[in-house]
């Protein structure tokens, strides 16, 4: 009861109930400050449809997991047969199990391996 007693009496003087509140207050707009920060950062990731390049070190970041590999595209545009009003474009269809297959670069270690030369077999 005297905290509560000495608290009024800072409230009436025009101080601070306690001590300990001005330290109290300046943690939460920190807290604060770190949510708002969180958000903006989330919002910078999720930008096109998560799908974030990293500028830095050529990284993708495609459904959550972080990749050096281009993203493929899962459904193409069919051509145009004349059904339709023209100037509209169609509704994508996905390729499914016929994706196109993009072969991937060579990689620098497979230098010191040379392709077999068939030789003549002599009988």
């Amino acid at each position: 009861t005297a905290l509560l007693e000495q608290a009024e009496k800072n409230i009436r003087n025009n101080l601070p109930p306690f001590d300990t509140i001005e330290d109290e207050i300046r943690k939460y707009e920190r807290k604060i400050q770190r949510e708002k920060e969180f958000i903006e950062m989330m919002r910078q990731k999720l930008y096109n449809h998560g799908l974030c390049p990293d500028e830095d070190d050529k990284f993708y970041v495609i459904n959550n997991v972080r990749t050096t590999s281009i993203p493929r595209p899962n459904a193409y545009i069919p051509e145009n047969n004349g059904n339709g009003i023209s100037g509209e474009l169609p509704i994508a269809k996905p390729y499914g199990i016929y994706a196109p297959f993009k072969p991937y670069e060579k990689t620098p270690h497979l230098r010191h391996y040379h392709k077999a030369v068939n030789k003549p077999i002599v009988i």
